[in-house]
């Protein structure tokens, strides 16, 4: 993958506290607000492969590890490859994990790879958290 033309990813949401981190900073959330009850939402923009991961798997796990869930917002996802599909079985697998209107391309890739009756995908952040 070129450098050029990439877009950064935005991993906003849920933000691990400073003990929670690993070595590598997270970007400031671009956070939704959410009631107690409801899991933490980490908005998705740009491109995810093994230059993100790092990133993108902590504050997964650190929401994860802290409110037994989380809901990844998905929508603006450009570009994701192998090690972003295997991180979203994972956690899936794991934990309460609730995709919300996934890009075309990530719908895609859960379509070619069979896993889009497993996910527990939904049309917006509020039917995720059981409001319809």
């Amino acid at each position: 993958m070129s450098d050029e033309g990439a877009t950064s990813p935005s991993l906003g949401g849920y933000t691990p506290s400073s003990d929670q981190r690993n070595s590598q900073q997270i970007p400031p959330p671009d956070t939704r607000p959410s009631e107690s009850r409801q899991l933490p939402v980490i908005v998705l923009r740009g491109e995810y492969d093994f230059q993100s991961m790092p990133a993108l798997r902590a504050q997964v796990e650190a929401a994860a590890t802290a409110h037994g869930g989380v809901i990844l917002e998905a929508s603006g996802v450009t570009f994701a490859d192998s090690m972003t599909l295997s991180l979203i079985l994972a956690t899936h697998q794991r934990t309460a994990l609730r995709i919300v209107a996934p890009s075309e391309r990530l719908s895609r890739l859960f379509s070619i790879r069979g896993v889009d009756a497993i996910l527990n995908i939904y049309a917006s952040v509020e039917a995720a958290n059981g409001y319809r």
